[in-house]
C-alpha cells in the first residue's frame, strides 16, 4: 500500500477554548502503535476542557473522544493540565482509556440476554414427579382406559382403510390400556410382528417391550398398568416402506393420520407427563408436514442424558414430557460399547425407576385399601346374613 493510499489523521491544537478541532493529514511522529493511538484522543496541551472539574460526558461531546463515555461513570482524569504539567498528556490520556474500557467490560460482565422462549429444564425429573405426579396420584382415581372405550374405534377405522390386520389393532388396544393417571410411555412405531402374531407372542418377540415390561417387572408394574403409546400408530417399518413405494404423497397421508390417531388418544387421556422414548420423528422422514406430535413429542440421548423436561403445549394444555430414548438403541448393539452412549441401558432404567417407583406404591395402596375393603364388605353380609337366621 503506498504512502498516499493511507490517510493518516491527528488533532491540531485549538487556538481558542471553543474553536471546533478539525483533522488534518500528515501523521504524527511515534515510536509505536499505542503512542499513535493515544495521539489520536490526546487533547490539547493548552486546553482546558479536559480540566479536573469537566465531567466526562463534556469532554466527549467536545470532539476529543471518539468513544462515548457513559453518563452514569465517574471517572476523574488522572491528568490535568493545570496540575501536572511534567507528565506527557499523550501517556494520560491513554491510560484513561485504558481505566475506562475495562471499566465498561466490567459493568456488563455479568449480564446475559433474556431468552426468547424457556429452554427445557436440566436435572428436572425428580421435580416433575414430586410436584406433578404426585399431585395427580392423590387428586384423581383410579380409573383405567379400559379395551372397550370407543376411542379405539378410530384405531379399528384407520387400520381398516390401510389395510392392517386385526391382530395388530388388539395388540395396539393392550399396548393402549392402563391407568390414566400413571405417566404415559411413548414409543416410535409397532414392531415388525405385530401385523400377525397374538399379543403375548408378540411381546416375547419384541426387545423393547420385553426390556420394558421386565423393568417396569422390578418396580411392581405391569404392562397392563401402563399406558403405552406409538408416536406413529400401527405403522410398523416394513408397512411405511411398502407405502412409500406407492409414493410419498400416499406415505405422508398415512403417516400424518396415524399421528392424528396418537393425538386424539392423548386428547381423551390428558397425561400430566410423557416419557418420550423415541427420538427419530425430529428426521423429516418421520415428520410429514411437521406434525406437533413428531415435532415436539421427541427426544435423544443427549436430553436424557441431562435428565430434562419439556414442557409442550398439546391440546389446550401444558404436558411434561420427559426426555428419554429407544431401548432399541442398545439392545441391538450387542455390547458394542462405542455404538451407543448408555451400552447396557443403565441411564433410561434410573429414569423408569424414578417416574415409576411412586406408581407402584400407589398401585400397592390401593390394593390394600381394596383388599380391606372387601374383606369389611364381605364381613358385614356375613354378620346380616347371621342376624337375619336368627
Amino acid at each position: 500500500m503506498s504512502k498516499d493510499d493511507r490517510k493518516w489523521y491527528s488533532l491540531r491544537s485549538a487556538k481558542k477554548e471553543n474553536e471546533p478541532v478539525k483533522l488534518q493529514k500528515d501523521p504524527p511522529r511515534t515510536s509505536n502503535a499505542s503512542d499513535y493511538i493515544a495521539a489520536q484522543y490526546a487533547p490539547p496541551v493548552n486546553s482546558r476542557r479536559y480540566a479536573g472539574s469537566a465531567s466526562p460526558r463534556q469532554y466527549a461531546d467536545s470532539g476529543y473522544l471518539r468513544q462515548s463515555v457513559p453518563p452514569t461513570q465517574n471517572v476523574r482524569p488522572r491528568y490535568s493540565a493545570q496540575n501536572d504539567s511534567s507528565r506527557d498528556p499523550v501517556d494520560s490520556i491513554a491510560d484513561l482509556l485504558s481505566r475506562t474500557r475495562l471499566d465498561q467490560r466490567a459493568s456488563t460482565q455479568d449480564y446475559r440476554p433474556a431468552p426468547v422462549s424457556a429452554p427445557p429444564r436440566r436435572d428436572a425429573i425428580n421435580k416433575v414427579v414430586q410436584e406433578v405426579l404426585t399431585r395427580d396420584l392423590k387428586t384423581l382415581g383410579d380409573k383405567k382406559l379400559l379395551p372397550t372405550n370407543p376411542i379405539f374405534d378410530r384405531a379399528r377405522q384407520f387400520a381398516q382403510r390401510w389395510d392392517i390386520s386385526d391382530e395388530a389393532v388388539n395388540s395396539h388396544i393392550q399396548l393402549a390400556c392402563g391407568y390414566i393417571k400413571f405417566p404415559v410411555i411413548l414409543l416410535l412405531n409397532p414392531a415388525p410382528t405385530h401385523e400377525f402374531l397374538p399379543f403375548e407372542s408378540m411381546v416375547k418377540e419384541c426387545k423393547t417391550l420385553c426390556w420394558i415390561e421386565n423393568v417396569l417387572h422390578g418396580i411392581g408394574l405391569g404392562l397392563a398398568d401402563v399406558i403405552i403409546l406409538d408416536a406413529c400408530t400401527l405403522l410398523d417399518n416394513s408397512r411405511i416402506k411398502q407405502l412409500g413405494k406407492e409414493g410419498k404423497r400416499t406415505k405422508d397421508k398415512a403417516m400424518a393420520e396415524a399421528y392424528n390417531l396418537t393425538q386424539a388418544m392423548l386428547r381423551l387421556i390428558e397425561p400430566s407427563i410423557i416419557l418420550s422414548c423415541q427420538c427419530s420423528t425430529t428426521f423429516p422422514d418421520w415428520s410429514p408436514a411437521g406434525h406437533v406430535v413428531a415435532r415436539q413429542l421427541c427426544s435423544s440421548i443427549r436430553t436424557a442424558q441431562d435428565r430434562e423436561v419439556k414442557e409442550v403445549y398439546l391440546n389446550n394444555r401444558t404436558v411434561n414430557v420427559i426426555q428419554g430414548y429407544h431401548p432399541s438403541g442398545f439392545l441391538n448393539n450387542k455390547g458394542d460399547r462405542k455404538a451407543h452412549h448408555d451400552t447396557f441401558g443403565y441411564l433410561l432404567r434410573g429414569v423408569f425407576q424414578t417416574v415409576y417407583s411412586p406408581c407402584a406404591n400407589w398401585k400397592s395402596q390401593h390394593l390394600l385399601a381394596e383388599r380391606a375393603m372387601s374383606n369389611t364388605t364381605k364381613q358385614t353380609k356375613a354378620t346380616a346374613n347371621s342376624w337375619m337366621a336368627k
